[in-house]
């Protein structure tokens, strides 16, 4: 199916570059023509030989005017551009039909190979997807070090999150700062890719929006990163009067493996976690995922 955000997004380039030929004096009526073509081709089929036979007259004539600068668009280069839109839709709507095949896809294209899936993946990626759906408010994953679970559940569910919901607004709390600023640079790079930017026009990285902690979307969307231990003012993760997913708290280890000895400590961790459930999401509803390894019984968890 065509999607119509994608549609505007492009429709409002063109506008643009509309505007900057006619600032430069020149009038590409063919750019104009062959997309007006393209729309009637998918969504007006019956009319498509009628709006072809009238548009390549009206390009023949134009093309021997001194003011026009357009090229004419063939047959078979219309033909070609829809197959590209097709492909993109197709993909599209593969990779946001579950957690795991955006995963699968956009891991090829950050780290140039496969991701390899072990059952714990899937078990996560399967609980992520009751979550974005709205089925799960509250999720608590406990796995071992090195087993993949911030790659999953910091880097790429944001990602994803902002896919489903340009103007989601997500909040990440860590006890490591080194580990929620490479976090954000992984999210970033993801999301300034072609492969990401192609499938996804409407939830574009506005440029120099914000420093690498605390970044925004061109649709409003959010995203920052602080340490637990931090005040976090004037932030909450989710939005007010939206529904469907819009948002997500994540909570990456809150707490530091060297010190689960220290009673002041965990208690403090304790209480930072518990304050953020409670004070950092705008809803009840907006979903909130711990991820950790289990120390102690008194940890987080």
């Amino acid at each position: 199916m065509f999607d119509k955000n994608i549609w505007a997004t492009w429709w409002n380039k063109l506008q643009q570059d509309a505007a900057d030929c006619l600032q430069e004096q020149i009038f590409n009526l063919a750019t104009l023509i062959g997309v007006v073509m393209i729309y009637v081709k998918l969504f007006k089929p019956q009319y498509y030989e009628a709006v072809a036979s009238f548009a390549n007259g009206y390009l023949l004539v134009a093309k021997s005017a001194k003011w026009f600068n357009g090229i004419n668009m063939t047959q078979e280069k219309l033909e070609l551009k829809i197959k590209a839109i097709r492909r993109i839709e197709r993909t599209r709507e593969w990779v946001l039909s579950s957690f795991m095949n955006f995963v699968r896809y956009f891991f090829l294209v950050a780290y140039k190979k496969k991701y390899k899936i072990n059952f714990h993946h899937l078990i996560i990626a399967e609980a992520m997807d009751r979550v974005f759906k709205g089925e799960c408010k509250r999720l608590i994953i406990n796995v071992t070090p090195r087993a993949g679970k911030s790659e999953l559940l910091s880097i790429m569910s944001i990602c994803y999150g902002f896919a489903l919901n340009p103007q989601s607004k997500f909040l990440e709390l860590s006890a490591s700062d080194d580990l929620i600023l490479r976090n954000s640079r992984f999210i970033r790079m993801i999301m300034l890719s072609k492969e990401y930017t192609e499938l996804f026009p409407e939830s574009t990285l506005l440029t120099g929006g914000g420093a690498i902690s605390h970044w925004f979307t061109t649709n409003g969307g959010e995203c920052k990163f602080s340490s637990t231990g931090s005040q976090v003012m004037g932030f909450g993760a989710g939005l007010t009067d939206k529904n469907g997913f819009n948002g997500m708290l994540v909570i990456d280890d809150p707490i530091k493996a060297t010190e689960i000895n220290s009673a002041p400590y965990v208690n403090k961790a304790n209480e930072n976690s518990e304050y953020a459930a409670t004070t950092r999401v705008e809803t009840d509803d907006v979903p909130i995922v711990l991820i950790m390894q289990r120390l102690s019984k008194h940890d987080p968890s």
